[in-house]
């Protein structure tokens, strides 16, 4: 007997449900522990099955990592409207922030969304458009301390892409073995802060 075909209310809500199950193994066995037969049995339900909602792994971690990286760009919207209205400078270190403290509360969910294709295991056609929109984000931030003078008058996108480069630098690195602990790649993350918001910030008019 052929099953009813589900409709896309069902294949939505499946979706979502095995995407749960991923992450919540991610957070226990982190990214190499995570497999479709892994999904499969949490859920109960076929190994095969995972393939009509996700075309392979791939594909599923990619849906997993633009999921969690919509609530990261969620906050990007709410720094940029507190800018508005608040001290850019501030904001812009809150902003620059939020990633290494997203990486600590998430440190596999981060791994798979900016690591795994410098490692080679993702298509790194897949970072572009993510770089991209966090690239953007600062590039708004960054035009508002320039129109307000606190910021240096320079182009705001290549400032946006050098901030960027430079906060997630020692996550990256730690990430990839390159730094030996933890406190290291804190104290990295803290001096990146500061010549980032130096590099950002006009310098006094030594004349005035």
């Amino acid at each position: 007997m052929t099953r009813p075909k589900k409709n896309e209310q069902q294949i939505l809500e499946m979706r979502e449900k095995i995407l749960d199950a991923a992450l919540e193994i991610l957070n226990e066995k982190g990214p190499n522990g995570l497999s479709s037969r892994g999904i499969a049995e949490r859920l109960g339900i076929a190994h095969m099955t995972l393939f009509t909602y996700f075309a392979n792994r791939d594909a599923l971690l990619l849906a997993l990592s633009e999921r969690e990286m919509a609530k990261i760009h969620a906050q990007q919207e709410i720094f940029e409207q507190r800018a508005k209205t608040e001290d850019i400078s501030l904001i812009m270190e809150e902003a620059l922030l939020f990633f290494p403290e997203f990486e600590k509360k998430n440190p596999n969910v981060y791994h798979i969304a900016w690591v795994t294709v410098l490692e080679g295991r993702a298509n790194p056609e897949n970072l572009l458009p993510r770089t991209a929109m966090n690239i953007q984000h600062f590039t708004r931030l960054i035009q508002i301390g320039i129109d307000q003078g606190i910021f240096e008058e320079r182009n705001p996108s290549l400032a946006a892409a050098s901030v960027f480069s430079m906060i997630n630098t020692p996550l990256i690195l730690w990430h990839s073995g390159r730094i030996p602990s933890e406190s290291i790649r804190d104290q990295m993350v803290q001096e990146m802060l500061t010549a980032a918001m130096r590099y950002l910030k006009k310098l006094p008019n030594p004349g005035a």
